[in-house]
């Protein structure tokens, strides 16, 4: 029987949380609630924000992984049931060298630290790894939270970050939930 697994991939706007979506996965991503910018979004004029993204990589015949991208000022909590079962992890992805950003995604941190011991692991996109220790500070985590620093269009860099996940979550992967 299939035991699919969620992971929420959030982070604040313009993240590319669905271009690292699009990269990983194997099944074809949907895109839903595409809708007019707010204005409040960073990027290009005419980017329209999304509101969920879900895609699927199958990881064995037994398993399948189900990515949730969510948009930033999605309201978590009205999706914490949905998301509670069968959740593997989070991954948080940074836009590049953005300090507004960087704040937005040390509040997404911390509202899924209500989750528990929930694997986390920052996804530092296209930013120099000599800026460890002031993301660290400034997303205010320890060391146990991996920074993962990729580029989130290319598979093989983008799927690092995941592996890193996977490796954090094996105790709910092997069923031990104690």
């Amino acid at each position: 029987m299939m035991r699919p697994f969620k992971i929420v991939v959030a982070g604040p706007g313009k993240a590319e949380k669905t271009t690292f979506i699009k990269t990983v996965c194997d099944i074809t991503v949907v895109s839903a609630g595409r809708g007019k910018s707010d204005g409040l979004q960073r990027g290009k004029a005419g980017d329209k924000p999304v509101a969920m993204d879900v895609g699927r990589i199958n990881v064995s015949k037994d398993m399948a992984l189900y990515l949730f991208g969510c948009a930033p000022r999605q309201r978590f909590d009205l999706l914490a049931d949905t998301f509670a079962e069968g959740l593997l992890g989070l991954l948080v992805v940074l836009p590049s060298d953005d300090r507004e950003a960087t704040k937005e995604a040390a509040g997404v941190l911390s509202y899924f630290e209500s989750f528990g011991d929930l694997p986390r692991v920052v996804v530092a996109h296209d930013l120099p790894p000599e800026s460890e220790a002031e993301l660290r500070e400034e997303l205010e985590v320890d060391g146990e939270v991996p920074i993962v620093f990729c580029d989130v269009a290319d598979k093989a860099s983008a799927k690092k970050a995941l592996s890193q996940l996977l490796r954090l979550s094996r105790s709910i992967l092997s069923g031990d939930t104690g």
